[in-house]
């Protein structure tokens, strides 16, 4: 049978109950033993509500002095879990891809790469601080992919033809427009039916 004091049987059964607490009062060193030492029921580990009071009572009373890693806090009681600090907020980035410059960047055969390029050059040249903007090489290949199934889906519902084509195509051996030989053409011909 185990003999331990109060403090180490609070962790203990802390550490065995369903929410876990546990923590080590940094006063008492190893060498010291109370003369009240218990011995470990396992069958009382339900004793949460004893277990939440002590635990509250002992956090607040080792608040304002030494830690368990030896250094001393201030007199204000700072847990280590809040945030002394609040961050700033961050301005959210604008987006700087729209369905022109996309189709614009495709038609002129820029890479998603190099487009990152030539974006930052012009947006500094007019005096645009770049870390607001959301410009990255996968944010315009993103962009670039929804404008493109954007603008397909918006010519298949314009295209709408109620007549009727007929595509004919042969492969015939022709001579060549600039020299004399023979090379293999394709003759494609549309009939209205």
């Amino acid at each position: 049978m185990q003999k331990l004091d109060e403090n180490k049987k609070l962790f203990l059964a802390g550490q065995r109950s369903d929410k876990r607490y546990g923590f080590i009062d940094a006063n008492i060193s190893n060498n010291q033993v109370d003369e009240t030492t218990m011995e470990i029921d396992p069958s009382t580990n339900s004793s949460n509500s004893y277990l939440d009071k002590n635990a509250l009572s002992r956090n607040q009373s080792t608040s304002g002095t030494e830690t368990a890693t030896g250094c001393s806090q201030s007199s204000e009681n700072i847990s280590e879990y809040q945030v002394s600090s609040k961050k700033q907020k961050v301005p959210p980035k604008i987006d700087v891809m729209n369905a022109e410059l996309a189709s614009a960047l495709d038609r002129a055969n820029i890479s998603n790469g190099d487009s990152t390029y030539v974006l930052t050059a012009a947006y500094k040249s007019i005096g645009i601080n770049i870390e607001t903007l959301n410009l990255s090489c996968s944010t315009i290949r993103r962009a670039r992919i929804m404008y493109r199934q954007s603008i397909t889906e918006l010519l298949k519902d314009e295209f709408k033809i109620e007549d009727r084509y007929i595509v004919h195509w042969d492969e015939k051996i022709l001579t060549d427009i600039v020299d004399p030989k023979s090379v293999d053409r394709i003759a494609i011909l549309l009939s209205f039916a």
